[in-house]
């Protein structure tokens, strides 16, 4: 094994664990990368230095919304001006860095709010593809006349990234019918 993946939304809540697991690879002198998923607020700068060391050589992170009143309506509070300085620094340090947005809310009707900081994430970050969850999402990003019924999966390149949509999870849930199709997408 020369790589591998911690898939868990808040790998990082334990900050201890993290760093105790960053020194049993060091002190083993593996020579491995990996990557992480976590929330931008349970890392600090001292401990992305020390999982880099380690091996960390990408991390995807929950922003959830660009928007804070929905960050507090959603429970999440985080700091977006923090946020995106945290973000200049681990690509400062040369972390490819993955962020995950969430749009359509029942009680979001500020999209054009949130739609700005999105695209200076996206200015910021350079990402490759960007893969919209759901039929709003596809909307707001790829094109005003997306249709998820027919077009799912279906890569476009817009301003040099490429673009697709899947179903919304909430979709996934109500309709099981459209797991398979969906997973064949990804």
């Amino acid at each position: 094994i020369h790589s591998f993946w911690f898939s868990h939304d808040a790998f990082t809540t334990n900050r201890q664990l993290v760093s105790d697991v960053c020194d049993r690879i060091l002190e083993a002198g593996l020579q491995i990368t990996w990557r992480c998923t976590t929330r931008i607020d349970c890392i600090s700068e001292e401990l992305i230095l020390k999982m880099q060391r380690s091996g960390m050589t990408s991390i995807e992170l929950g922003i959830e919304t660009g928007s804070a009143k929905m960050q507090k309506l959603t429970n999440k509070r985080l700091n977006l001006e923090k946020s995106q300085q945290m973000i200049r620094f681990l690509l400062q340090q040369n972390i490819r860095v993955g962020l995950f947005f969430m749009y359509g809310f029942p009680e979001e009707n500020e999209q054009d709010a949130c739609i700005e900081y999105l695209r200076n994430q996206v200015a910021l970050v350079r990402p490759k593809i960007i893969v919209c969850l759901g039929r709003i999402a596809a909307k707001r990003l790829i094109d005003p006349e997306y249709r998820i019924t027919r077009q799912h999966g279906q890569w476009v390149q817009k301003n040099g990234i490429w673009m697709t949509a899947i179903y919304h999870p909430s979709a996934l849930l109500r309709d099981m019918s459209k797991r398979p199709e969906t997973f064949e997408d990804l």
